[in-house]
């Protein structure tokens, strides 16, 4: 894949965003969005998606060379969206990556 150009990460993420934003078009859902720095180092993007139909979800994204890793999890009855935010921030940032 040598071929393929390099893009910045924030590109990425930021067309990963767009593209959630197409497939659920028509439920108009809100996104609330927010770079952050996670503890193995990498830029995340975290955003919130709300909709009429469905509970909140939150999702937080990374880049590497090669792939797009992400968790989302929606925000369940009794929960606020900072608990599930916290928990999604401390998983992804304990993952290692390795450009092998």
């Amino acid at each position: 894949m040598t071929d393929v150009p390099t893009l910045p990460d924030s590109t990425v993420l930021k067309l990963y965003r767009s593209d959630y934003l197409r497939r659920f078009a028509d439920e108009k859902p809100k996104l609330r969005s927010t770079w952050l720095k996670l503890a193995n180092n990498k830029t995340a993007l975290l955003f919130t998606s709300e909709s009429r139909s469905a509970a909140p979800q939150i999702f937080i994204i990374i880049a590497t060379p090669m792939h797009v890793f992400g968790l989302f999890a929606p925000v369940p009855p009794g929960r606020t969206d900072a608990e599930v935010k916290r928990v999604l921030i401390r998983t992804l940032g304990s993952f290692e990556f390795s450009e092998d």
